[in-house]
């Protein structure tokens, strides 16, 4: 009889520490984020129209890079997105989304550069399509991760895809 009691009393201490567990909901895997702008901006082959939109992780437990971003209200898929890591000194203590630099509003809609997420220390950084690339690099005088449209295509972009437009390109 006390084995039994000691059973329960144990069962019940474990099932309570389950209870009080911080739960790692889909919103922290998928680093789920919502954001809201009040002007036209421009992701890889589109352009998001003023409002609030979805942005998270397609596959949070693998090594590929690759966003999804939905209409906040009706989650309607916008578009997925290929990204490479950019890592940064330090995490981030709340949603950052960087735009290129924009000189005189050379590129309208403004290009997302990156998406970072709380915590992180690793940025998402937008692949964008090659020819768009150099429009964008030579615009903003910088830097822009580019591959073929039919590298973003394939669904499987890999590293070797990806090369740095430079303005100059």
């Amino acid at each position: 009889m006390k084995h039994i009691k000691s059973m329960i009393v144990f069962f019940s201490l474990a099932l309570l520490a389950l209870a009080a567990a911080p739960k790692a909901g889909a919103s922290a895997m998928s680093q789920t984020t919502y954001v809201s702008f009040n002007r036209p901006v421009e992701i890889p082959g589109t352009v998001l129209l003023p409002g609030t939109y979805v942005f998270r992780l397609a596959m949070p437990t693998s090594d590929m890079h690759v966003i999804q971003v939905f209409k906040k209200n009706d989650r309607q898929l916008v578009a997925t997105l290929f990204t490479i890591p950019d890592f940064k000194a330090k995490p981030a203590n709340n949603v950052i989304v960087m735009f290129k630099e924009n000189p005189a509003a050379a590129v309208a809609p403004a290009p997302i550069k990156e998406w970072l997420y709380p915590g992180n220390k690793t940025a998402q950084e937008f692949v964008y399509p090659r020819k768009r690339a150099i429009q964008i690099a030579r615009a903003t005088n910088e830097d822009v991760p580019a591959a073929t449209e039919t590298a973003l295509r394939s669904g499987a972009l890999h590293m070797s895809d990806v090369s740095m437009v430079t303005p100059q390109s």
